[in-house]
């Protein structure tokens, strides 16, 4: 995986600083906590505390990974000519507006695998039941709790 970058990060997303943790390795949390840049003076942390003597850890964010889209300018494509209006309709709704339908829609923003299957559920609720296509997909790190936070896999973490 390629390393994670500070600027990267979720912008509430909690670092781990407890050094003597077994679980430390394997952490999303504790693996973004590395790479802080010295310039940064402040950050939302995870206490030492919160690391029981067991090791269990309420905080533990596995370096899970998830398939994320990007792009979907050949989404409408499959939709019959006289249902493309009310799909298009239905996709800006679920985005929230015309103008981050289009940041989507144009592959600018990543497409998460809770947004993959909502646009999936728009497209079922029309009547077409083939999974929605997408411009491009990547395996990336997935940062829990942040709807669509992703980060690229590439080199090692």
């Amino acid at each position: 995986m390629k390393p994670i970058s500070y600027a990267e990060l979720p912008t509430k997303w909690a670092l781990c600083i407890t050094e003597n943790c077994p679980q430390k390795e394997c952490c999303l949390r504790h693996v973004s906590h590395v790479r802080i840049p010295s310039r940064v003076k402040f950050h939302t942390c995870v206490l030492p505390s919160a690391c029981s003597k067991d090791g269990h850890c309420p905080m533990f964010a596995a370096m899970d990974s998830v398939a994320v889209a990007w792009g979907m300018t050949t989404l409408l494509t499959c939709v019959r000519r006289e249902d493309v209006r009310s799909v298009r309709k239905s996709l800006i709704e679920l985005f929230g507006n015309r103008r981050r339908y289009y940041r989507f829609r144009e592959g600018r923003w990543p497409i998460g695998p809770d947004m993959q299957e909502a646009i999936a559920q728009v497209m079922r609720s029309h009547g077409y039941t083939s999974a929605p296509h997408f411009d491009r997909t990547e395996r990336r790190v997935f940062f829990p709790g942040q709807t669509d936070y992703v980060f690229p896999l590439d080199n090692k973490v």
